[in-house]
């Protein structure tokens, strides 16, 4: 895929929430739609993934829209779709209703759910205490039958996710996740 390819999804996705839902090869058989793009999250599906990321805290409207999207995703697989959370390191940590709300969704969505992974970006104080809090919601949702990773990198990630469902190469998942980062705003 050229770099003009996802400028110009990109460009189009910028264009308000929901964006185009253009859909973007990515390798064979292997695709990417964004289903939201506005507010300080993004919410995408590539391969047989959902892909969230924030740069805001979660309020009830953007986790309502993290949820459709993956409900959006799941609903389109007949297998269980991985689901990678990236968390930039402007985004400040959830607070204690939103993560109660995060863990009861994938809650009830595990059946739907080959393996969940999230990158917490960034270095430092802030960024040391969201891992925890995301840890502590992983420790509630882990199990023999849910696979749940919390990676440095979205590289990491990926490779960690193309084990259960199929991403496409990992190197050209990063490169599409890094081109759906782009489009939030800088705080």
């Amino acid at each position: 895929m050229s770099e003009k390819t996802l400028s110009a999804t990109t460009a189009q996705a910028r264009s308000g929430p929901y964006g185009s839902g253009s859909m973007l090869k990515v390798t064979s058989g292997v695709a990417s739609k964004i289903h939201y793009a506005d507010d300080g999250l993004v919410g995408a599906e590539v391969g047989s993934s959902c892909v969230t990321i924030w740069n805001v805290a979660p309020d009830d409207f953007l986790f309502e829209r993290q949820r459709s999207t993956l409900e959006k995703v799941i609903a389109s697989h007949s297998e269980p779709i991985g689901y990678l959370c990236l968390v930039l390191a402007t985004a400040p940590p959830p607070s204690e209703r939103m993560r109660k709300a995060s863990v009861e969704m994938l809650q009830d969505l595990r059946a739907n759910l080959a393996c969940v992974t999230g990158v917490i970006e960034g270095q430092g104080f802030r960024s040391a205490i969201t891992r925890s809090v995301l840890s502590g919601m992983a420790f509630v949702l882990s199990g023999r039958d849910f696979r749940v990773k919390f990676a440095s990198t979205v590289e990491h990630a990926a490779t960690f996710m193309s084990q259960f469902v199929n991403i496409g190469s990992v190197e050209l998942y990063g490169r599409v996740v890094d081109s759906y980062r782009a489009l939030l705003p800088r705080p």
